[in-house]
């Protein structure tokens, strides 16, 4: 019987590990396009429940990803809330072949063993006991180890699901074979001789792999993977690197590709690290349409490598959109994140009286500190808010229409789709002749005036700046497609200031918000000492769980800690406990001298329930094995037991 299912795999795992998941489903995506994985199946609003359980039925394999944790995980979590659980045991019950894989690192190899001959059948509930009966996969987290099980584990899943490798595999042959001719297929398969590569080169090739390609790059590609992943007898790094950059320079792009991933992941005694010449790799696989290669360098500008690679969030979205174009589901996800990030905050009043339109955040950067500790921050002097939720309607008597744009104002592209264009004119009609076509995500327009057409439809003419080109073009636009983004007031910013013990803090934040807006805050710290080089800032959000984005950052390594993930912290006297309430933490471990200034931008979406959102901010240096605090005392603490300032911002209604 045909089994018509729409996917071939559907991958259960706890969010713990996404990040790890995520490796297998990339590799796993090369050979099997159907595969249900939460992370790019299920969108914004839909029943998570629902749409779960209908993929699973719905899928050919359920493919199980343990860890070494996995007795604590199911022993911390009540058997009705637990989703892995009920996931397995819907399988079981619709007859979904389930196939378990162990994934874990170097230390954890003895662990994962004892567990798979013994502990494992004291440790699972009772629904499940019958997996202890199953053949276990293990797929090891190194990328070497991952590399080599990652085929076998393809080859096993095809077996499972019904699709024969060897089938294909005589496919081939017998089309091969009708092309060419018997006679002739028969001598190249037994004198083939690829220009690029020695005779020495191919007596190893023939050692190393099964398979000789008619493409010579390819088998310069297939060398540089057998001496990467030890199939030629021996590891050999450097001979990996110089197959895949011989490949690379006649612009093979999986060679480039590799070539990328070993200069961004790989340092050794044989092998350094260098990102530059990764990146620069990797972006010469996406000029080929490599679609991972465009997704990789995406994220390396995204985050930025310290004293490598600066964050280039343009950079980015381009290599993310070309992605997207080629047909990558998540290059279009993280392109889309990054346009709505940018609609969030460009239509955020506050986010522009703090940084200005340009977004550079020159202005608020070099504002010098003002101590202020005997006088205390007054919220009551507000200004009529003027923040409004951008996911909502803006409604008509908004500044933001294009209808209230004047000359002066500055504006962006609005209300275009993705990848679609703006029409900029000669003269302020529809028919009059086209002097550019504006991108969907222009900004920085200059409007020089503008011009109501029969007391009906706005006309403004802007001037624009081509950033690719540095071309500047004038012409007329519908001022319905502009939005004004021009900077506010900074009286509409609040301004908290610390300075105790050393350390000079500031965050800035909106006056007053409304439930459901979005909030953006800047937090800056200075060190004072010359010879203190360690230290951070610390934001506790006690009424969120999740929802915080790192906008910008410069010299601090930002992480965020939430409850959501069962994360563990250490307290002040060393001790790990679980992590209660949201915490963001910029850090600095080398090399920060006196004076010095570092910060971080974060924004979130206020819960529409709140009254107030609440802010517990502390600092510290490490001198040694010594803390110094700002605060130095205080009479409130956070989870971690640090004294802590605490701001707070009213939630209107």
């Amino acid at each position: 019987m045909k089994n018509n299912k729409k996917y071939d795999i559907f991958i259960s795992y706890r969010r713990a590990y996404s990040l790890e998941v995520e490796h297998i489903y990339e590799e796993l995506l090369k050979d099997f396009k159907d595969i249900f994985f939460d992370q790019e199946e299920i969108h914004t609003g839909e029943i998570f429940e629902s749409k779960i359980l209908a993929a699973l039925k719905e899928s050919k394999l359920f493919l199980l990803i343990l860890t070494s944790n996995v007795c604590e995980e199911f022993k911390k979590r009540e058997q009705s809330q637990d989703w892995l659980l009920k996931e397995i045991v819907f399988a079981k019950e619709h007859n979904i072949p389930i196939l378990p894989v162990f994934i874990y690192t170097e230390q954890e190899v003895s662990e994962v063993k004892k567990l798979i001959n013994s502990t494992l059948r004291e440790c699972l509930p009772k629904e499940i006991e019958f997996l202890t009966k199953t053949q276990f996969f293990k797929v090891g987290l190194e990328r070497i180890s991952r590399k080599n099980a990652i085929p076998i584990l393809k080859k096993e899943i095809k077996n499972i699901i019904g699709e024969k490798p060897y089938i294909q595999w005589l496919k081939s042959i017998l089309i091969f074979f009708l092309l060419i001719g018997v006679g002739g297929g028969f001598y190249l398969l037994k004198s083939h001789t690829p220009k690029l590569l020695t005779q020495e080169e191919i007596s190893i090739l023939k050692q190393c792999s099964q398979y000789i390609d008619k493409d010579d790059l390819k088998n310069l590609v297939t060398l540089g993977e057998s001496y990467l992943n030890g199939k030629c007898g021996v590891k050999d790094e450097g001979k990996a690197y110089h197959y895949f950059k011989r490949a690379c320079e006649k612009n093979n792009s999986q060679g480039c590709f590799l070539l990328g991933d070993m200069l961004t992941s790989y340092n050794s005694e044989l092998f350094k690290r260098n990102y530059k010449e990764g990146v620069s790799s990797y972006q010469k696989a996406c000029d080929n349409e490599n679609v991972m290669a465009c997704i990789r360098v995406g994220q390396i500008y995204e985050n930025g490598v310290s004293g490598d690679i600066k964050e280039n969030i343009e950079k980015a979205r381009k290599f993310y959109e070309k992605a997207c174009k080629l047909g990558s589901k998540k290059g279009c996800k993280l392109f889309a994140s990054l346009e709505e990030e940018e609609e969030i905050l460009s239509n955020n009043y506050a986010y522009n009286a703090l940084l200005g339109f340009d977004s550079s955040l020159t202005n608020i950067q070099e504002t010098n500190f003002t101590p202020n500790n005997n006088k205390k921050q007054s919220n009551n002097s507000l200004s009529k808010a003027s923040i409004k939720s951008p996911m909502k309607k803006i409604s008509s008597n908004n500044s933001q229409l294009g209808k209230n744009l004047k000359k002066g104002d500055i504006a962006k592209v609005g209300k275009i789709k993705y990848f679609n264009t703006l029409n900029m004119r000669e003269n302020y009609n529809t028919n009059s002749k086209i002097v550019y076509e504006l991108p969907y995500n222009a900004k920085n327009l200059k409007i020089l005036e503008c011009h109501i057409k029969n007391n009906s439809k706005k006309w403004c003419k802007v001037k624009y700046k081509d950033p690719d080109t540095n071309k500047v073009y004038q012409g007329w636009v519908s001022a319905t497609y502009l939005t004004d983004i021009s900077t506010k007031d900074k009286r509409d910013v609040g301004q908290f200031v610390l300075s105790e013990n050393g350390i000079e803090i500031k965050i800035l934040y909106p006056k007053i918000i409304k439930g459901g807006d979005v909030v953006v805050i800047k937090a800056i710290m200075k060190n004072n000492f010359k010879n203190v080089k360690m230290g951070g800032l610390s934001i506790t959000l006690p009424d969120l769980e999740k929802g915080i984005t790192i906008k910008e950052k410069k010299g601090f390594s930002v992480n965020i800690y939430s409850p959501f993930n069962d994360g563990f912290i250490w307290t002040k006297d060393r001790k790990k406990i679980k992590i209660k309430d949201l915490l963001i933490e910029g850090w600095e471990s080398y090399s920060w001298k006196k004076g010095e200034k570092k910060y971080f931008v974060f924004w979130f979406r206020v819960p529409k329930n709140l009254e107030k959102v609440k802010m517990y901010v502390r600092g510290t240096l490490r001198d040694g094995k010594k803390d110094i605090l700002a605060p130095k005392q205080s009479t409130l603490y956070d989870q971690q037991k640090f004294p802590v300032r605490e701001i707070k911002i009213p939630v209107t209604k």
